[in-house]
């Protein structure tokens, strides 16, 4: 947080590709409500990244569509629009299963951002919540 947001108990405008300020008008101001969220995405992202990994490994584009999708949907909510973009192409090779090596490229950078994100947000969701 910067010291602006900090001295209102906001999150910064974005950490780690995540834009927190959207995240939290999304979730109508209320902090408590952006952090249950933002727990919800950690919860689930792993299943997600798993099942495009597995997709991938398996060279199944069917359910590299299907897992890719899913997942652009949970880093569009966050308003990662460079992860946006990577589960993007993803899901767009899925549909037309060319080079698994550049699948497994462009699920490699995505899945650093999404690694960047996890930890960006576990450290957020674990702040203790500032007084107003």
């Amino acid at each position: 947080m910067n010291a602006e947001n900090a001295d209102r108990g906001q999150p910064d405008r974005a950490a780690e590709g995540i834009n927190l300020e959207a995240v939290l008008a999304i979730a109508g101001g209320d902090l408590h409500l952006l952090r249950e969220l933002l727990g919800t995405f950690l919860a689930e992202i792993p299943r997600l990244v798993s099942a495009v990994d597995e997709a991938i490994e398996r060279r199944n584009g069917e359910t590299l569509e299907e897992a890719a999708h899913k997942l652009k949907g949970v880093v569009r909510y966050l308003q990662m629009d460079r992860a946006f973009e990577l589960a993007h192409r993803l899901e767009l090779f899925g549909q037309q299963a060319g080079d698994w090596r550049e699948a497994a490229a462009v699920f490699a950078d995505l899945r650093l951002l999404i690694d960047s994100a996890i930890c960006a947000l576990d450290g957020f969701i674990r702040e203790p919540p500032q007084p107003d």
